[in-house]
């Protein structure tokens, strides 16, 4: 890294660490003038919760569990999208056919859906089959607009070569929709946490961060609120991290399939 580019990353380091000063500093003046811990904790507060949390067992086990189901959903809705949106661009029913589908899930509201599972799903696979279906009208429509991006002089040159099918997604269309799938799952990793979170509020799967985050508001255990809040928070952020990086590792390897 040059020492242009040090300076740089400094820079935006301390106004990101500035930026973040002042919020806890108007969250500490908030909290002083409402002085009921029940409803606005202190930053002190809500800091010594989160160390009374992470050093029990229970709590990274609700963590991984809903990490596992966060896991799951997106990586379902991912490959079902993708494999949507290949078939889709080939296939012009099967394109007005997932039109319909992904149209209705961006229209309703995530509330309704979770109800509609609780009928028909157990509990514990509820937030599993919302974060599905909230994640892949992202994946699929995103894809898909990649896909038909791609100019039709490379595909008719690739045409040249060979009449298989693999070759064009693998070689020229794959490549060419990586920006589209980069967004796709930035975007479909903030909203999975959204969707499972929310989902193990209402489903009340006894091992889950949801359930906590009832359990706090319950109780009117403010501080817990915030602690759980700002950990589902952080593991958002280091998941989605960590799919931007798998990604970049994907690209950088030629690994597409």
């Amino acid at each position: 890294m040059t020492q242009k580019g040090r300076k740089q990353k400094i820079r935006k380091a301390a106004a990101v660490l500035a930026a973040a000063l002042v919020w806890i500093a108007i969250w500490q003046i908030c909290a002083m003038l409402m002085a009921r811990s029940y409803i606005l904790p202190t930053p002190l507060e809500t800091l010594r919760a989160m160390r009374d949390l992470i050093i029990t067992p229970d709590f990274w086990t609700d963590a991984a569990v809903s990490l596992g189901r966060v896991t799951l959903g997106i990586t379902a809705s991912f490959l079902l999208g993708l494999a949507g949106a290949v078939l889709a661009s080939r296939f012009a029913y099967i394109r007005m056919f997932l039109s319909g589908i992904t149209s209705f899930f961006k229209a309703t509201p995530v509330m309704s859906v979770i109800m509609f599972c609780l009928l028909f799903i157990v509990s514990g696979m509820v937030p599993v089959a919302v974060c599905f279906m909230m994640c892949f009208p992202v994946f699929y429509t995103n894809i898909l607009q990649g896909f038909d991006s791609t100019p039709r002089e490379l595909l008719e040159v690739t045409s040249l070569y060979t009449d298989d099918i693999l070759p064009k997604y693998r070689y020229v269309m794959l490549p060419l929709s990586v920006d589209y799938i980069r967004a796709s799952l930035s975007l479909g990793c903030g909203l999975a946490w959204k969707t499972v979170v929310a989902a193990e509020v209402l489903s009340s799967p006894r091992i889950s961060m949801g359930y906590h985050l009832l359990l706090a508001k319950t109780y009117f255990e403010a501080d817990q609120l915030f602690a759980w809040t700002i950990a589902i928070v952080v593991l958002s952020v280091l998941f989605t991290a960590a799919v931007r990086r798998l990604i970049n590792w994907s690209v950088s390897n030629d690994s597409y399939l």
